[in-house]
């Protein structure tokens, strides 16, 4: 078969074949997209083949060989290809199921089916009972069925149901509809085969769906199926042999993959189709070890395929004999046949109808051979059949077969009386029934055929037609005795032969005699009728015939009960003694078992306490009828025959004591196959290799079987599976159930696999996932919004019902999803959507560590590109930017973010929309421009200017209060969300009730905005906590709705947001810093389109700019003209500095950018800040030094003129502003020279000139000549005025000024221009930002007022004091080692008695206290004032019965917990308790301490116990350390950086080490005083005594590593920051010690008075900002530097 033919036009070196059978060829091809598309969609190949544009084809094949799709490029991709070759031949398959029968339908949106064992909550002991007895129902009753013969039953009538000749390819077609639903094959169906579209259903589960089905032409033979399925490029068996650890690595992902094998197998199972010798090279998989399996079609169909089935025969022995007594009884004539009948032949016949394998018709027969009854012999004893219908109906009036006819006819009551009648002498014999079939009734039946002399001698003297019944169903209802076997065979029964008798009428739903008779017989044989005979055999010819059960049965025959005393040819004949066993039928089966819907619909129906009292069972249900016919069947062959083998119940393991035991019973292919492929994971590496050659389930199979005899251990985990399937006997508790993958399945403790109890859920949401990819692989791929609605739906589902698990999964689920959540967070399709969606929930989940490591990079990376769409905008708003910095913590934030948010506001998102390749974070490489300030000048300086402080006193801090006109609850500053008031687009804030208010399960970061479209809640924002809005911030202009604001804006006000957040000295090395480098940026490669022919020159880089400069003036809005005087200005001395070294195009940028820089903010800049810099720096070395550069000839401009123009226009509006700002008397002053220098520079220039002489005459022309003379006449008088004249008489055209008179007359005649007021403010009495022009009625002039140019600033935030001598120290300050200098900054008030624990945020701009008032507190930390400031508290715990011992804050919920030996959880934000924990009997917890990348925390007792919270519950549990006594009570506790070791100090000196497993890892004596502090480092562990030593330990063997040295007073309280010590002694001694390490620097420090009043009690060190908090026995929190 040349299959390269039939892929129509492919190249030989666009494909390469994988595999080959005898009809099936796997290939992998390379194919372009166009290609594929039209395969996809047109269900055939293109007519053309495009090769690739630049590979050649060896190339090509070389890249297919190396399975690396990359490298040919997008439009470029592999696919498997699967080529099936079919024959039109007929054969005889087994039926498939209809489309109708098979699963429900799907949608993308709706909810997959429930997996097996799905849960939502672990069950509770009295559930598990009743599932173990709905277990046990289900596979001990409803599946077992009694088997009394190893013979294969009669189906006349089911050999046509199960299986049908058709031909291979109309089967393969039906095949290929129920494993790819969503594909149509385009084969020709036959008419039995005909796909119906109105039925949907989802796929199977974990079956690789393909991309297209194309079927060749009709007219070939044999046919070619082509399936084209997406390209994988690794296998599970590549994974087991290449990347083991990928699997062996986690138990867990083994038990995943085997699930998902699991649930594949399962599917098949259900529809009925077998699975083919699977082994791990037909199961794909990827990253996420996600597993699809390949069905192997060939071997699928061959196993479909069955022999022609063979008649079904019975034993010959019975077929003779049968036939036999059917010709006696029928002929009449009694012979000595019955001697031929032996025991053995007398039990196969009973046996064989019992299997169903003789007929009811040939068993009655038989049965009336054996009682002696033979037609045409005696009426009396003619052959009786039961009566089965009352004809009133072909589907109903069914007899009760429990129940005589002459008990039905003639009623109980009169049976009763009957039985207890005696009559005259006592001669009456008590009975119930006369005969079975009296002589009248005999010749009633036969009354058509018999003659009228024999009718009036037995029936009736007197012939009167009328009085027989007329048809059959009134010669029924008439008689109350059995029916004749004549009714059933003999249609001439019901002709008459007498003239004036008509023929005997049939039912009225049968139209002849002969049609009667075959409905008749077919109702004898019905399930109803065989369900129920037995128990009419028992009363004619069986047990019920006599004694007690006769009498209970009301069915005590006269002719029995005489004791036949007297000699009689004729009478009841009982043939046997006990139950006669039932026959098999499915009406049967159904009245033994009751279907799991049943018991469903029982126990999730009307919960109701009447409900409760009465259960409804189903109709005709009995529970015992399997046993009961067990027991019947072994009594009664045991009885008659005494013989029982051969009698079990199927679905029981049946156990021999003479089998081998090794030997376990049978399981089905589907278990044996999912055995072989788990013990193909599992095994080692050779094993697979042998595994693979045995292409048969059964070969693989007895293989594994007899390899694991002689095996090496099995893997604990799964060691009780394969002994459940492959030696089940050698399980110490054996399952009495048999195995199945029903049973694999099972998801609550029963099953021998343990899958942990989230598997359902998680394989729930991983199968939602992967069909939406199929859909989307399948899909059009120019339809944009169906894909774009699919990918939607597709990151919503797997969100919320990810999130909705996330509580239940532990560390190895988490890892197990978080490739899925990789996946979205990197496709560019989905990744915006999933971030803001699932990134907080699941960060938490996996703790800050891990989402640093795997979620980092990724969500930087949609910062770097994804920035085209409004979509992206709501990522750099600051309700996402909360969530960053509460998952990654704030210096993680810092680090990468904020050179993003600040690339995004000087337009650099903006400039590069077009472009689909991740843009370089350019802030991070801008390295040419640093800041240099001299760091020893400004330490000196800060060292000065803290020595001329004077201490402050207490009564100035006792009489300072903070601010208390905003409500505490809104000043809060939260990780969680904003609690502050918003603020509309409309500028009114919200009122508090409307506010936003957040929720405390950690599921949700924001209310509102998570649940509303995140677009459209973008628009509000926060008032920043000092009660202005972020709106005046950004000169005044009002914020624009969510749809009309764009990144920049977005950015520009998160920027500001954070501004407020940070605290100075963080907005200065984060913020600010960058925003001065991003100046040079936004000007770098933006000056070609410079416009020179304007009035004033500008560029595209001065819109980018803008809202750098913006925001750099309104960080010094707030926090002061501090960062200009110290920073900006400082940052634009080293521009110009290195510009006059060298000129490049960064450099030139930069100096563009400072000088736009000092443009915008010297307006702003306070007078008397202005005077004090305007000499020196600003024009000594910030003017002039710019002036001589752009004015210097020398000086080359990589921009040329363009450069040179922007700078002497920006250098020109500087010294205007100055001048405004100044006043024309000063401005004479300073700026006079810098004008003259222009004005000569003017006269010094030609256009003739050449080179770069001739790029100054280009900027030295009319626009410049203009501007100096409309700004600048007033400050030159005189007769340097005169000279200035004279010297501008080269552009003496353009301004048409022919002498000083004229040009007087001209000012005074032009209506625009500016009259300015001769007099300043600068310097007077009369000080303020105020510049006074008379407003011009014209268009052209300035558009300035009487009103200030800017509003009045808020200065509650403004550096002063010693925050402003910290800050300048800190800014200038590049070393990252904590450097002490005794500052405080500020207080904090509030507490009445001794402060016991501070706890600090992460974010550092929050804290809280517990102290020995019982309170806990919650302050906010944000400069204000000086350090004279005394802050007061922001909200008040007040919950607590005792001192307070310890508080803490736990990230993950946002919740806090502090103790006084009850355990309480409270939220600092809503301002309310959520629940206490009391001590268990009464052991009070001391101390509280988190839980590394956990949302629990632990707290230690007095008495030597750990007691671990989970806030989200109240579940808590308690380990015991069990050390004894002597180790005294507990004072301390430290919790390892991973989290999983507890370390405990006693008040005996010694160390206790807990596993949080809990196993106590080691106990030792530590110190010979009490251990006062422990603080992990790394995997050290340090401690401190009252025997005043700082000991460090390894905690892995417990050993002593060293003392530090230096501290000579007991350590208290301690903190590491980076690889230092910060300690406290109890003398108020702050010492660091620069490293951990024997040899380390010790500084100590005393707290003066005037810094620190009272005892320190405890600190708390702030890392990033490297503040202290100490707290003092009077309540007071001092925040200290």
């Amino acid at each position: 078969m040349q299959l390269e033919a039939n892929l129509e036009g492919v190249p030989p070196k666009y494909m390469l074949q994988i595999s080959e059978t005898v009809h099936e060829k796997k290939f992998i091809c390379a194919v372009h997209i166009s290609w594929l598309r039209h395969s996809i969609s047109e269900r055939k190949f293109p007519t053309e083949f495009l090769r690739h544009e630049t590979l050649t084809d060896d190339q090509v094949f070389a890249f297919i060989n190396q399975g690396k799709s990359s490298p040919l490029g997008p439009f470029w991709s592999f696919i498997f290809v699967k080529v099936h070759s079919i024959t039109k031949e007929t054969k005889l398959y087994k039926n498939l199921k209809p489309v109708s029968q098979l699963p429900s339908p799907t949608l993308i949106t709706v909810t997959p089916p429930p997996v097996i064992g799905q849960g939502s909550n672990p069950k509770t002991w009295p559930q598990i009972v009743e599932f173990i007895g709905e277990a046990n129902f289900n596979y001990v009753w409803e599946k077992p069925y009694i088997s009394l013969l190893d013979l294969p039953r009669e189906t006349p009538n089911n050999s046509c149901q199960d299986f049908s000749e058709v031909s291979e390819s109309d089967y393969f077609a039906k095949l290929l509809e129920i494993l790819y639903v969503n594909h149509k094959c385009s084969i020709p169906q036959s008419d039995q085969f005909t796909s119906s579209s109105e039925f949907s259903r989802f796929s199977i589960s974990n079956l690789a769906q393909p991309l297209s089905i194309i079927m060749t032409s009709k007219e070939k033979v044999p046919a070619t199926v082509i399936i084209i399925y997406p390209y994988s490029e690794h296998t599970l068996e590549d994974c087991v042999n290449f990347s083991p650890h990928k699997l062996l690595g986690s138990n867990v992902k083994q038990l995943f993959v085997m699930y998902q094998i699991l649930q594949l197998i399962y599917d098949m199972e259900i529809l009925g189709l077998p699975t083919g010798n699977m082994t791990l090279s037909d199961f794909i998989t990827d990253e996420c070890l996600h597993v699809t399996g390949m069905p192997i079609l060939n071997e699928i169909l061959q196993k479909l395929e069955v022999e022609r089935p063979k008649p079904v025969t019975r034993c010959l022995k019975v077929t003779k004999f049968l036939v036999y007594c059917l010709q006696r009884v029928k002929d009449g004539i009694s012979t000595d046949g019955v001697q031929h009948l032996s025991p053995e032949l007398f039990e196969s016949i009973i046996r064989h109808w019992c299997e169903g394998l003789v007929s009811n018709y040939e068993y009655l027969m038989f049965l009336n051979y054996l009682a002696g009854r033979f037609c045409n012999v005696n009426p009396n004893y003619h052959p009786v059949f039961p009566w089965v219908n009352d004809f009133s109906g072909r589907s109903g009036g069914w007899r009760d077969l429990t129940k005589s006819k002459f008990r039905l006819n003639k009623g109980e009551r009169q049976l009763d009386l009957m039985f207890e009648e005696k009559g005259v002498g006592g001669t009456s014999i008590a009975h119930h029934v006369t005969d079975i079939l009296s002589e009248i009734t005999y010749y009633v039946y036969k009354a058509r055929q018999t003659s009228k002399e024999v009718l009036c001698k037995f029936v009736r003297p007197k012939w009167v037609p009328a009085e027989y019944p007329v048809s059959i169903q009134r010669m029924q209802d008439w008689t109350p005795d059995e029916c004749i076997p004549e009714f059933y065979d003999d249609p001439s029964i019901f002709t008459s032969i007498h003239s004036d008798l008509p023929d005997l009428l049939p039912p009225t739903w049968s139209s002849s005699p002969e049609e009667f008779i075959e409905q008749h017989r077919e109702l004898l044989e019905s399930d109803q009728v065989s369900s129920k005979l037995h128990h009419w055999i028992d009363l004619t010819f069986g047990y019920k015939l006599s004694g007690i059960p006769a009498v209970k049965s009301k069915n005590v025959y006269l002719s029995v009960v005489d004791n036949h005393s007297k000699l009689a040819k004729t009478g009841i004949v009982q043939l046997f003694q006990t139950p006669h066993p039932p026959r098999k039928s499915t009406r049967r089966d159904l009245k033994n078992m009751v279907k799991y819907i049943d018991l469903k619909r029982m126990r999730e129906g009307d919960q109701s306490q009447d409900a409760l009292t009465v259960l409804s069972f189903p109709r005709q249900y009995d529970p015992c009828g399997f046993l009961s016919d067990f027991e019947v069947c072994l009594k009664f062959f045991k009885t008659h025959f005494n013989n029982s083998d051969g009698i079990h119940l199927k679905g029981l393991k049946v156990h021999h004591a003479k089998e081998n035991p090794a030997e376990g019973s049978e399981c089905s292919d589907y278990v044996k196959l999912f055995g072989c492929i788990m013990m193909e994971l599992v095994l080692p590496h050779k094993l697979h290799y042998i595994s693979s050659k045995l292409r048969n389930i059964s070969q693989r199979f007895e293989f594994y079987k007899k390899l694991l005899r002689n095996f090496e251990p099995i893997p604990v985990f799964i060691k009780r599976t394969i002994q459940a399937i492959f030696d089940l006997n050698s399980l110490v508790f054996s399952i009495p159930l048999e195995i199945s993958i029903e049973l694999l399945l099972l998801n609550n403790g029963l099953s021998p696999i343990p899958f942990p109890k989230y598997f359902p859920a998680v394989y729930k949401i991983v199968r939602s996932l992967r069909n939406y990819d199929s859909t989307l692989n399948t899909s059009d791929p120019s339809d944009l919004d169906f894909r774009t609605k699919v990918e939607e739906l597709k990151v919503k589902s797997f969100s919320r019902d990810l999130i909705q698990i996330l509580n239940e999964l532990d560390e190895e689920g988490l890892e197990l999803v978080l490739p899925f959540v990789l996946e979205l967070f990197s496709d560019p399709t989905t990744r915006v959507l999933a971030v803001w969606i699932l990134f907080c929930p699941f960060a938490r989940a996996i703790g800050r560590e891990k989402c640093g490591n795997t979620l980092l990079q990724p969500i930087i990376q949609i910062y770097e590109s994804d920035y085209n769409s409004d979509k992206h905008l709501k990522l750099f708003h600051r309700s996402f930017l909360l969530q960053l910095q509460s998952c990654f913590g704030l210096e993680v934030f810092l680090e990468n973010f904020t050179t993003l948010l600040i690339e995004a506001i000087g337009g650099w998102k903006e400039s590069e929309k077009n472009s689909n390749n991740p843009t370089p974070t350019h802030l991070k490489g801008m390295d040419e421009i640093e800041e240099t300030t001299n760091r020893n000048r400004n330490q000196e300086k800060f060292r000065r200017a803290f020595t001329r402080e004077e201490s402050i006193s207490c009564s100035t801090i006792a009489e300072t209060t903070g601010d208390s006109n905003i409500p505490e609850i809104f000043m809060m500053e939260q990780d969680i969300s904003d609690s502050e008031d918003t603020v509309p687009a409309s500028g009114r804030p919200n009122s508090a009730s409307s506010a936003s208010t957040t929720t405390t399960t950690g599921a949700e970061l924001i209310s509102t905005q998570t649940n509303s479209d995140p677009v459209e809640s973008v628009g509000g924002f926060i008032h920043n906590g000092a009660g202005n809005s972020m709106s005046s911030s950004l000169d005044g202009r009002s914020i624009k709705s969510s749809t009309q604001m764009d990144i920049t804006e977005m950015c520009c006000e998160s920027v500001m947001w954070l501004t407020h957040r940070l605290g100075p000295v963080l907005c200065a090395k984060y913020i600010s810093r960058n925003l001065l480098r991003m100046l040079t940026l936004c000007y770098l490669g933006h000056l070609e389109n410079t416009k020179l022919d304007t009035d004033e020159p500008s560029c595209q880089g001065d819109s980018h700019a803008a809202k750098v400069l913006d925001c750099l003036a309104s960080i010094s809005d707030v926090y002061g003209d501090s960062f200009i005087e110290r920073q900006y200005i400082p940052y634009a001395i080293d521009v110009v500095n290195s510009a006059k070294k060298r000129m490049s195009p960064t450099i030139e940028a930069s100096l563009i950018g400072i000088s736009s820089l000092l443009e915008h903010i010297f307006i702003s800049m306070e007078d008397s800040l202005l005077a004090s810099l305007l000499n020196e720096p600003v024009i000594g070395s910030l003017l002039k030094p710019a002036l001589d550069l752009v004015t210097s000839e020398q000086t080359q401009f990589p921009s040329g003129i363009e450069s040179r123009a922007l700078i002497v226009k920006k250098i020109v509006n500087m010294m205007n502003g100055i001048r405004r700002k100044i006043g024309p008397d000063f401005s004479q002053q300073t700026l006079k020279p810098l004008v003259l220098q222009l004005c000569a520079k003017i006269l010094t220039v030609s256009p003739e000139l050449e080179g770069e002489k001739k790029n100054i005459s280009g900027v030295i022309g009319s626009w410049l000549a203009s501007s100096i003379y409309t700004n600048f006449y007033t400050i030159v008088i005189g007769s340097e005025y005169e000279d200035m004249i004279r010297d501008m008489t080269l552009i003496r055209v353009q301004l048409t000024l022919p002498s000083k008179d004229a040009n007087i007359a001209w000012e005074k005649g032009n209506p625009n221009f500016p009259k300015f007021e001769q007099q300043s403010s600068f310097g007077s009495r009369s000080f303020g930002n105020r510049v006074f022009v008379h407003e011009s009625d014209g268009s052209g002039g300035e558009s300035l007022t009487h009103s200030p140019i800017s509003p009045p600033k808020d200065t509650t935030r403004h550096l002063k004091g010693n925050w402003l001598l910290y800050w300048d120290h800190e800014v200038g300050r590049s070393a990252s080692q904590f450097n002490f200098k005794q500052i405080k900054l500020q207080t904090f008030s509030g507490h009445t008695a001794s402060i016991r624990s501070i706890w600090s945020f992460n974010n550092e701009n929050s804290f809280l206290t517990g102290s020995k008032d019982k309170t806990c507190r919650v302050y906010s930390l944000r400069n204000q004032g000086d350090e004279t400031t005394v802050a007061s508290h922001k909200w008040t715990y007040t919950k607590h019965k005792k001192a307070v011992l310890s508080v803490l804050f736990n990230e993950p919920l946002h919740l806090a917990a502090s103790t006084d030996g009850t355990i309480h959880i409270w939220d600092p934000f809503v301002g309310k308790c959520v629940r206490t924990i009391e001590p268990v009997q009464g052991k009070s917890i001391r101390t509280l301490k988190p839980l590394s990348n956990s949302s629990s925390f632990i707290g230690a007792g007095v008495e030597n116990f750990l007691t671990v919270v989970d806030p989200r519950t109240t579940n808590s549990y308690e380990l015991k350390m069990g050390i004894g006594q002597n180790s005294g009570l507990v004072r301390c506790m430290s919790v390892s950086p991973s989290g999983d070791v507890v370390t405990v100090g006693h008040s005996s000196g010694m160390i206790s080490s807990l596993d949080l497993r809990g196993t106590l890892m080691g106990s030792w004596k530590a110190h010979e005083g009490e251990v006062l502090q422990l603080v992990n480092h790394n995997r050290n562990l340090i401690s401190s005594s009252l025997d005043q030593h700082i000991s460090v330990w390894n905690v892995d063997d417990n050993k002593l590593c060293f003392h530090l040295r230096g501290s000579t007073e007991p350590v208290h309280s301690m903190s590491t920051f980076e690889s230092e010590l910060i300690s406290c002694t109890t003398s108020n001694r702050i010492g660091v010690h620069t490293r951990i390490d024997p040899n380390s620097d010790f500084s100590s420090t005393r707290l003066r008075s005037d810094t620190f009043k009272g005892i320190v009690t405890t600190i708390n060190l702030l890392p990033l900002n490297q503040f202290l908090l100490v707290g003092a026995d009077s309540g007071l929190v001092a925040l200290l530097c």
